[in-house]
């Protein structure tokens, strides 16, 4: 998981604590999951509620297109579109701040969904991002997910953990399942099995000669 501390407030410098996002930064214009309607959407507003003492809750997002044109002043564009509200605990947020407080928060919805919907937002997820979710749920109830998934869906992911973690969710897959993605991690070649970094801009400087060698400097 990313450094915790690496989240900070620019302007004034000051720590987030471990469960708090910036709403502007982690949640609004973001993507979020939806795990109790199935779907993929962007945050175009936070509705926020306010608590007897005075304090305001973050209590859902509006993921409708209203509320776009509602916060670029055309309040009269926005009153024909609905509100579409997803309430704040069925949902994943996909930002990078957001996903790990969801998967360090033992209340968010991430740590509740049963077997289909755990299957679904595992699908919707970025691969790196799928991942983490699984290691943190644990084999057994990633195992229950993957076996809902697509086999395609559940290739890639067993591909991209790490032997041990694809181990352990294999281990707890019906026999047949799991023969099948043992036979999927058996087969991969060595280059599969690594993760490559590569430098932003790297380019190759030498031309390759014909057939794939390396020409070495011209010389008279």
């Amino acid at each position: 998981m990313r450094a915790i501390d690496a989240f900070t407030i620019d302007s004034h410098c000051i720590p987030l604590e471990d469960d708090e996002l910036l709403l502007g930064r982690d949640v609004l214009d973001t993507q979020v999951v939806d795990v109790v309607g199935h779907r993929l959407a962007r945050v175009s507003d936070v509705l926020l509620t306010r608590l007897p003492d005075g304090r305001l809750e973050l209590a859902a997002v509006d993921v409708g297109i209203g509320a776009v044109f509602g916060r670029l002043g055309l309040r009269w564009l926005s009153e024909q579109f609905p509100e579409r509200a997803v309430d704040w605990g069925d949902l994943h947020l996909t930002s990078d701040r957001g996903h790990d407080v969801h998967l360090a928060t033992t209340v968010a919805a991430v740590h509740r969904l049963d077997a289909p919907a755990l299957a679904e937002l595992l699908t919707r997820l970025d691969l790196d991002s799928a991942t983490e979710v699984i290691k943190t749920v644990g084999p057994e109830r990633a195992a229950g997910a993957v076996e809902l998934a697509h086999p395609e869906v559940g290739s890639r992911l067993m591909l991209a953990l790490e032997p041990h973690d694809a181990a352990a969710v294999i281990d707890e897959l019906p026999s047949e399942s799991g023969h099948r993605y043992r036979h999927a991690l058996g087969s991969r070649s060595p280059l599969t099995r690594r993760r490559f970094s590569r430098l932003r801009g790297w380019r190759l400087h030498r031309p390759l000669g014909v057939g794939g060698s390396h020409r070495g400097p011209h010389r008279d």
